[in-house]
């Protein structure tokens, strides 16, 4: 099957180890049970919610990456009228994985589209599981969520995940400072797992240029004060793991 058009949708190899995902013990416990029950007659739903950079998006990647199947990413908010019909002709061929962002649009309580056109797409699918994405649950219909394998809300990460989010964040081949503590970065940092990623990224490109001095606190200081002026940033890191 073609591609999608590359300006709503991209299709991507599965590129995200399950190892990866930073998430509390009542998420990571039943999406094990729903990773390990592959249903490959038809397809499931199941609905992510969350606040953005909660990790919606990976937990789409990692199934992917430990089923070894292609994903499908689609930002439903994207659309218009005259682009849907193609999309949905192009998703009717879709295998793998299909993540459906900002999920309200088609399956909220004033969706942009037929709900029998949804339905029909759904009969012809061939994708194995179908992750229907949202910042609010309440926001998709309750008869949908009720389809739905699982429902997971995804909370804010903790300390702990924000610290495991930072460290991954890091490529291996990037030369560490040795007095930089990821669990006390990870407490100056109360952010999204998105964010985290973000400003690690920001990070290490402004530790690159000096190829002498290894990424530090400083780095990662002058990072938050360009993608989080508001947010306060101390100065005292003391030793920890």
């Amino acid at each position: 099957a073609s591609a999608l058009p590359q300006s709503v949708t991209n299709l991507e190899q599965p590129g995200f180890p399950w190892k990866h995902l930073a998430l509390p013990a009542e998420v990571m416990q039943p999406l094990e049970t729903l990773a390990a029950a592959r249903n490959l007659t038809s397809p499931r739903l199941v609905l992510l919610s969350g606040p953005s950079g909660t990790g919606k998006t990976a937990i789409a990647r990692a199934l992917a990456h430990r089923w070894d199947v292609h994903l499908t990413r689609v930002d439903l908010g994207t659309l218009t009228a005259t682009t849907i019909p193609a999309v949905l002709e192009e998703l009717t061929s879709a295998r793998g994985i299909v993540l459906l962002q900002t999920a309200q649009h088609w399956f909220g309580r004033h969706p942009k589209i037929d709900p029998a056109q949804v339905q029909d797409w759904l009969s012809r699918c061939p994708a194995e599981l179908i992750c229907l994405s949202t910042e609010h649950r309440q926001s998709v219909q309750p008869s949908w969520r009720r389809r739905c394998a699982g429902v997971f809300s995804l909370p804010r990460p903790d300390v702990a995940a924000r610290r495991q989010i930072l460290r991954q964040a890091v490529p291996a081949e990037v030369t560490i400072e040795k007095r930089l503590r990821w669990i006390q970065l990870a407490r100056q940092l109360p952010l999204t797992g998105g964010e985290l990623v973000q400003i690690a990224a920001t990070a290490i490109a402004l530790a690159q240029p000096s190829t002498s001095s290894p990424l530090g606190i400083s780095h990662f200081q002058e990072a938050t004060a360009l993608r989080h002026p508001g947010l306060k940033f101390g100065s005292g890191f003391q030793k920890g793991a």
